[in-house]
């Protein structure tokens, strides 16, 4: 009686070990099937950014080439825009065709303030790179609805760019519009100096 008494107790206590191995297992399949999942959400996530970022960086490419073709039309623009103002013969072909420089440059000056603003924003939106494009998206719009409200107003002064040579009132206009053309210090001293020898050009007319 007491070899089975005492077999029956070892038979329990194996009984208990197993149950709390199996208790063990258990934990530990539950942690790594945990883990599991974990790391595959980490790899979907992984896979998701990296075709986030080659979109980014594609858009990029594709933003900058934009800008570099504007740039070089703005700098055609300007370098139109200079060659009408020291010519001593006018036109209304000449006129309209400075006008069109005028708009080309507002146009260029323009893009570039939105492409500025957007830029700013940039580090705080990447931060939620899911809500990229629909907050950049918005951004654009809200740009584009600026300039819509504002294009009266350009144009306005665009239109009053080109003036005759010697009207006082007129080159007041002209250094008017090219102060509202952009706060680009760079564009604005050149344009000045454009202005400036057309003063002095005007004056020296005037002496002979």
């Amino acid at each position: 009686m007491r070899e089975l008494q005492r077999e029956k107790e070892q038979a329990e206590e194996r009984l208990t070990e197993n149950e709390q191995r199996a208790t063990v297992l258990q934990q530990e399949r539950e942690f790594y099937s945990c883990q599991s999942r974990t790391l595959q959400q980490s790899l979907t996530q992984l896979t998701v950014d990296k075709k986030q970022t080659e979109v980014e960086l594609k858009a990029e490419i594709e933003s900058r080439m934009e800008l570099e073709r504007r740039l070089k039309q703005a700098e055609e623009a300007l370098q139109n825009l200079e060659k009408g103002l020291s010519s001593l013969e006018r036109s209304k072909e000449k006129d309209d065709k400075m006008k069109g420089d005028v708009n080309n440059l507002r146009k260029f000056f323009e893009e570039c303030i939105c492409a500025a603003e957007i830029e700013a924003k940039l580090p705080s939106i990447m931060k939620n790179a899911v809500y990229l494009h629909k907050a950049t998206a918005r951004r654009i719009k809200s740009c584009r609805i600026q300039r819509r409200a504002s294009k009266h107003h350009w144009l306005k002064h665009s239109q009053s760019f080109v003036v005759a040579r010697g009207d006082s009132a007129g080159m007041e206009d002209l250094r008017e519009t090219a102060r509202r053309l952009t706060s680009d210090s760079c564009f604005r001293k050149s344009v000045y100096k454009i202005i400036t020898r057309h003063d002095q050009e005007a004056s020296a007319k005037k002496d002979d």
